[in-house]
């Protein structure tokens, strides 16, 4: 095998196995280069074929030795280059139909090349068929696309959908697209032609008229014989779609501005339906030339019918109705002295005159009402009208009342606005039980005019009076301090004092209920309450003090002013003062007879489950003190002890506690703790002398 193949080296010895292994190891390459080859350059020799050079193509020469060529032949003929463009003079080589099938001819293969090989009649690739001068795409069965070249270098372009119309056409340019036809442009359509530009761009014709949401604008007349179809929007205006310019004539009808004139002729409008003319809030006017001859005007949303004789005019305007009212008027003009008299059913004629109707008993200003009968008046002596005053008076023996019904034609009583002549009163009063009586939006004065300080409201001038000025009673209440206010009265406002002012709220309470709330205040806040501890911690319920400045002001009450004192028949108990210092009226109480340390404890214990177990732990004994005594000696309320849920949801022991009487256990505690630690210093002291000898 030449060189090619060399034995391994077996070392010292090479045996049999070694010579013959199944590994095929037994010989290797030797001397070879990568890209190398192996031929048989005979039946029992192997030779190397070293790598070629880029671009060069393995060949078989005459004597059956490979060769790397750059210029191969195939045939008769060679490749010309290393793009292998076929060259024109092949005459030994044939490119068969077959030898087409299912290859892709690239670029690189020159014209001449098929030129040689013959002019193709037809090509089909794919769905594409080229024929002549008609190409046809097929997109799916029996639905075409077919481009035809014509004569003169015509051209047509046409789709077919066998099943429908959905042979659509989209012309998509990431640019511009732009037809250049020399002669005329048609666009002929079985359905609407939309042209639809981008948002806030227009369609232009011509250059000058713009088409823009309906607009057209820059177009400066209209001319035509005859339009055809409608002519949609407002002329002259500019909504919704208008046709802009300074006159439009049609025929004998010029429309310039906001007149239409019509030159000559007379004019008929003559319509299918009804015709509506809206003046919008104006009038319709009627005149020859500048003369006004008649008009419809709109006074208050009223119509009202004028015709003018001059400069002057009678008007026709209907009243206030409550549904339609037609009359009907007579078909003569009536006779001299004949007046106009209606049916009650809206038919009016002439008839003679009356004699007139005769008032009875009549006096100056008295007001007249319907007689006995229909035919008559009488006239009322207790109602009068003078001076722009409507009076009513009561009856000369002042032993009954007079007044005002207010009400409907099926009860007249429903309100009532009396007099009495006995109590010299006047009574307001409403007897209808489902409605109460309401006064909505004015100001109320009671022996008052004037209130510069109320928008709204109730104002009562109680005059020099020292009593109540505004109770409140209730036929469910009756109390028996009748010496302070009425039996039913529960609640009162009046003076505080009587030259001074100041306001006092009177409470009242019966003995039916519970022994509470003569008085109740009540405060309900619409959120979370306040919670800080400082000046600005106010609460749901407020109590605010100042005093005058000197002026037309307020200010603060000042250093150890009273705020607030809660008393007892005039007595003062509690004083919380400027300084935020509470004082009570109380005695002194002192705790000698008991060991006050344990009442501390015993104390914490009672009002805390924790602190009492805490303590038998301690000492080993119970408490000295129980809970009956705290409570007996009021420095517990009875029964208050309980527990309560704190926020995050643990329970807590509470009790309503003294706080005067616990602060006077711990002074007493404090002194007895004092006097004790007294008496132990000078018992140690007593003892360090006598350990010293008695000297000091």
């Amino acid at each position: 095998m030449a060189n090619e193949f060399k034995h391994k080296d077996p070392c010292s010895t090479l045996t049999q196995a070694e010579y013959i292994a199944a590994c095929g190891d037994g010989h290797i390459f030797a001397c070879q280069a990568t890209g190398d080859i192996a031929y048989a350059s005979s039946a029992t020799v192997l030779s190397k074929l070293g790598k070629g050079a880029a671009g060069t193509i393995l060949n078989m020469g005459g004597s059956c030795i490979p060769a790397w060529t750059a210029t191969p032949t195939i045939g008769s003929t060679s490749w010309c280059n290393a793009g292998h463009a076929h060259a024109a003079s092949n005459s030994g080589g044939t490119v068969c139909a077959n030898v087409l099938a299912g290859t892709t001819l690239k670029s690189c293969v020159v014209s001449s090349s098929l030129t040689s090989v013959g002019t193709l009649t037809a090509l089909t690739v794919d769905d594409v068929a080229v024929n002549g001068k008609v190409v046809t795409m097929t997109g799916s069965a029996c639905d075409t696309i077919v481009m035809t070249a014509a004569a003169n270098g015509a051209f047509s372009l046409v789709t077919t959908d066998t099943a429908g119309a959905d042979g659509n056409i989209v012309i998509t340019a990431d640019g511009t697209v732009d037809v250049n036809s020399a002669g005329l442009l048609t666009l002929d359509s079985g359905a609407a032609i939309n042209i639809e530009p981008a948002a806030c761009s227009a369609i232009l014709l011509d250059g000058t008229i713009s088409i823009d949401a309906g607009v057209v604008t820059g177009a400066t007349s209209i001319t035509s014989t005859a339009f055809v179809g409608t002519i949609d929007g407002v002329l002259g205006g500019n909504t919704p779609a208008a046709i802009t310019g300074t006159t439009l004539s049609v025929d004998n009808f010029t429309l310039n501005g906001t007149e239409l004139d019509l030159s000559s002729g007379d004019f008929a409008l003559d319509v299918a339906g009804d015709v509506e003319i809206n003046a919008d809030g104006g009038c319709i006017n009627f005149k020859d030339a500048s003369l006004a001859l008649a008009a419809i005007v709109n006074t208050s949303c009223v119509g009202e019918l004028r015709i003018h004789e001059a400069a002057n005019y009678i008007g026709l305007k209907p009243p206030a109705l409550s549904a339609n009212q037609t009359w009907t008027w007579p078909a003569t003009k009536g006779s001299a002295c004949n007046v106009l008299t209606c049916d009650g059913c809206g038919v009016l004629s002439f008839a003679s005159a009356g004699g007139g109707t005769t008032i009875n008993n009549a006096t100056a200003n008295e007001l007249v009402t319907i007689g006995a009968t229909t035919t008559e008046l009488c006239a009322e002596a207790n109602l009068l009208y003078s001076s722009n005053y409507l009076t009513l008076l009561g009856p000369a023996d002042n032993a009954t009342s007079s007044g005002i019904n207010l009400g409907t034609s099926a009860d007249n009583t429903l309100g009532v606005i009396t007099y009495d002549t006995l109590e010299g009163r006047i009574k307001i009063q409403s007897n209808n039980t489902a409605n109460s009586m309401v006064i909505e939006n004015v100001k109320w004065y009671l022996l008052d005019t004037a209130n510069g300080k109320m928008s709204k409201g109730l104002t009562i001038n109680q005059s020099c009076a020292d009593n109540e000025a505004f109770a409140l009673k209730s036929s469910d209440v009756a109390h028996a301090m009748t010496g302070q206010t009425e039996a039913d009265t529960y609640g009162a406002l009046k003076k505080y004092q009587a030259t001074s002012g100041g306001l006092l709220i009177d409470g009242y309470k019966d003995a039916d209920g519970c022994p509470t709330g003569a008085i109740y205040i009540r405060s309900t806040l619409g959120e979370a309450a306040n919670t800080a501890k400082n000046c600005d911690g106010k609460g749901i319920i407020i109590l605010d003090a100042r005093i005058t400045d000197g002026g037309s002001g307020v200010t603060s009450p000042g250093s150890d002013a009273n705020l607030v004192s809660i008393s007892s028949i005039g007595d003062v108990v509690f004083i919380f003062d400027e300084e935020g210092t509470a004082h009570a009226d109380v005695g002194t109480a002192t705790f000698d007879d008991y060991c006050d340390v344990e009442l501390l404890r015993g104390f914490l214990a009672t009002t805390c489950d924790q602190y009492k177990q805490s303590y038998v732990d301690r000492f080993g004994q119970e408490l000295m003190y129980n809970q009956q005594w705290y409570e007996d000696n009021k420095l517990i309320g009875k029964c208050s002890i309980h527990w309560k849920e704190r926020e995050c949801g643990s329970m807590q022991q509470r009790a309503m506690v003294n706080m005067t009487g616990l602060t006077m256990l711990h002074h007493s505690t404090i002194l007895q703790m004092a006097d004790r630690f007294s008496a132990r210093i000078d018992s140690l002291e007593t003892q360090l002398k006598a350990l010293q000898g008695g000297c000091p």
